[in-house]
């Protein structure tokens, strides 16, 4: 039997009274951030590296995500929801440092984007899953450093909870998987977590 519903042709088929229930997936569903990231990563940067140049075929963290959510929101952004990923919302007489540390939401990045836009929820470390977006913060010496990804995969280690990320990262200088993993609740950092919805 096939039924069409408001959004999806849906499938079920009856077999010794076990449902099986399949949904094909309709040409203007929502594709997954992670797997449009990957398509990104594949079909429009490939072979860039990691800079902040577009020019000369240059791609950072932020402007990365900022191409995945422009693809997943299936239009451009706004120039204040570009400046809440960029986290250029921030006036050139406030210290960003002293802003990090109080964990000012303004330097939340892609969390903060989302949440405002009403398209995003927060979301704890311990229930992190692939294709959340993540903005982090981590102390460099005396500075806070910032990256923002896309959560690849979590692994639960203890009581801690850690995370391979997809994104444009300067350690591969270009676009991929991070050959590191980031403990998503180290007190010692500040990380932000969001799923798209």
């Amino acid at each position: 039997m096939t039924k069409m519903t408001k959004f999806c042709r849906v499938a079920i088929f009856e077999r010794r009274s076990f449902f099986l229930l399949l949904v094909t997936i309709c040409p203007f569903a929502m594709e997954h951030p992670l797997h449009l990231a990957w398509r990104l990563s594949e079909e429009k940067y490939s072979g860039w590296l990691y800079g902040r140049i577009i020019e000369q075929k240059q791609i950072n963290c932020v402007r990365f995500l900022e191409d995945v959510l422009e693809g997943l929101l299936q239009r451009p952004l706004r120039a204040s929801e570009r400046d809440k990923i960029l986290i250029q919302n921030i006036a050139d007489t406030e210290d960003l440092q002293k802003l990090v540390e109080r964990g000012d939401k303004r330097t939340r990045g892609i969390q903060q984007a989302l949440l405002s836009m009403k398209r995003g929820r927060v979301v704890f470390p311990k229930d992190a899953r692939p294709g959340d977006f993540v903005q982090y913060w981590y102390k460099k010496g005396s500075l806070w450093v910032g990256h923002a990804a896309i959560i690849q995969e979590v692994v639960s280690e203890g009581n801690f909870y850690c995370s391979f990320t997809f994104g444009a990262h300067e350690s591969l200088n270009g676009v991929g998987v991070a050959g590191y993993m980031v403990t998503l609740n180290d007190p010692h950092m500040k990380v932000y977590i969001v799923r798209f919805r």
